[in-house]
């Protein structure tokens, strides 16, 4: 993956959508959000639309006390648009890398 695609991709996002930089404007959005991320990325050809098994497989989906989240994974990279509905102090986006937590789908994990 280019950093510097992704990181353009990212300013681009941004800028079209800054209702997400707000608490209020995140809440309830992560799925709205991450969904217009991923026709952004297959766009910019992130993502191969041919490649994609399930409608919402560059989803990252966690459940914490009852409530689902939604965040667009790339890899490593975890690009979540509305973290600040729970921390208004949080990036926009918040970006997280964590190469030991995934592996390319296809490849064999390491054991």
């Amino acid at each position: 993956m280019e950093l510097i695609r992704l990181q353009d991709a990212i300013e681009e996002f941004r800028a079209l959508h800054p209702e997400y930089a707000t608490p209020q404007g995140a809440q309830d959005q992560c799925r709205v959000a991450s969904a217009q991320f991923i026709d952004l990325l297959i766009a910019k050809g992130f993502i191969d639309i041919r490649c994609l098994r399930q409608e919402w497989e560059n989803f990252e989906m966690g459940v914490v006390d009852e409530v689902v989240h939604r965040a667009v994974r790339l890899g490593c990279v975890l690009i979540d648009w509305t973290a600040r509905q729970f921390d208004a102090n949080a990036d926009f986006p918040s970006v997280t890398v964590d190469e030991s937590a995934w592996f390319v789908v296809g490849e064999e994990e390491n054991t």
